[in-house]
């Protein structure tokens, strides 16, 4: 779904399994947004496809926060040119709970290791300018983006 121009929201639908709503702000540089579950990424990927768009047309990956629901599909971008950002305290409750990740869902965390950790302040990638906010409560690293230009406030599980 088209929001503006340079903003499109990927929107899980169905009730029946759990996943985040992803979003894709395009610009000279590509920024996804929670990429979700691997097992549900299909539906962002053929939505990508519509914008003639692939996983390596990607850019950078941000999740806001670590729940398997929101980051477990960056394990798909591992063989891409995709940067992939967190907040550093997400990372360590990841590494924390490795061995859970690795017996009950099959994921496994050296796989995709932040490329670099979010920090409260200005994230610029190409012409994109995100404000980082640190949000902890949902998850002790969760973070808030904001996007100026667009208005867009993107909130992971901070708001429900």
């Amino acid at each position: 779904m088209e929001l503006t121009s340079r903003l499109h929201a990927f929107l899980w639908t169905l009730s029946g399994a759990n996943n985040c709503n992803t979003y894709l702000i395009r610009s000279e540089k590509n920024i996804l947004i929670d990429p979700g579950h691997a097992a549900h990424f299909d539906h962002v990927r053929r939505q990508l496809k519509d914008l003639e768009l692939t996983e390596q047309d990607i850019d950078l990956i941000i999740c806001t926060h670590a729940h398997p629901d929101h980051m477990e599909a960056v394990t798909l971008f591992q063989d891409t040119p995709a940067l992939f950002a967190i907040h550093a305290a997400e990372w360590r409750l990841v590494r924390e709970m490795a061995a859970y990740l690795r017996t009950a869902m099959d994921v496994e965390p050296q796989r995709f290791e932040p490329d670099f950790f979010l920090e409260e302040g200005d994230l610029t990638l190409g012409d994109i300018r995100l404000k980082v906010y640190h949000t902890p409560g949902h998850a002790p690293g969760a973070v808030t983006l904001l996007w100026p230009e667009s208005r867009a406030l993107f909130t992971g599980d901070l708001i429900f």
